[in-house]
C-alpha cells in the first residue's frame, strides 16, 4: 500500500488491503502522487460522497510508470476510468546489430589486396571508369551465375 490514498478506509477497504498483503499485491493506485480531486473513482448519486473504490492490484508494482483517473461525461455514470501504464520492458529488436566491418578497407594497400584477390577469384568483375552502377551489377550478376553454373 503507497502512501497517496483518498479518504477513510471501512471494513471492505481494511479487508481488501489484508487480501493484498497476503498475496503479496500492490494497491497501484496509491503508489503514484496525484491531484487530490484526482484520487477518487466513486461518488455517490448526490454528489456529496467521494470515495476511491476502483484500484489496480498488481505483483509488479515496478512496471507501472503512471495511473490516471479519466473523468468522462459523455455517459451518466457514478464512476470513473482507472488508467495505468505499464512498461512491457525493452523492445525486442527486429534486426541485428551490425558492426562495422570495413575498417580493414581503410586503408590504400588493404584496398590494392581486396581488388587483385577480387580480379583473381572473378575475372569478369572488374570495375571500368565508364561503367555505372547498373552496368557493373548486370556484369556482377553474369559472372555470379557463371561461377554457379561452373559447379
Amino acid at each position: 500500500m503507497g502512501p497517496y490514498c483518498y479518504g477513510i478506509r471501512n471494513h471492505r477497504g481494511d479487508l481488501l488491503v489484508q487480501h493484498a498483503l497476503e498475496n503479496n499485491l500492490a494497491i497501484i493506485n496509491t503508489l503514484f502522487k496525484k491531484k487530490f480531486k484526482n484520487l477518487w473513482t466513486w461518488t455517490s448519486p448526490d454528489g456529496t460522497t467521494k470515495n476511491q473504490i476502483d484500484i489496480i492490484l498488481s505483483e509488479t508494482p515496478r512496471k507501472f510508470t503512471n495511473i490516471e483517473i479519466i473523468d468522462i461525461k459523455t455517459f451518466s455514470s457514478d464512476h470513473r476510468l482507472v488508467r495505468s501504464t505499464y512498461n512491457l520492458g525493452k523492445p525486442i529488436k527486429s534486426r541485428a546489430i551490425f558492426c562495422n566491418k570495413w575498417t580493414a578497407l581503410s586503408n590504400e594497400e588493404n584496398q590494392q589486396e581486396y581488388l587483385e584477390t577480387l580480379k583473381q577469384k572473378a575475372p569478369g568483375l572488374t570495375w571500368e571508369t565508364s561503367d555505372d552502377i547498373e552496368t557493373y551489377y548486370d556484369r556482377e550478376e553474369s559472372a555470379l551465375k557463371q561461377k554457379i553454373q561452373e559447379k
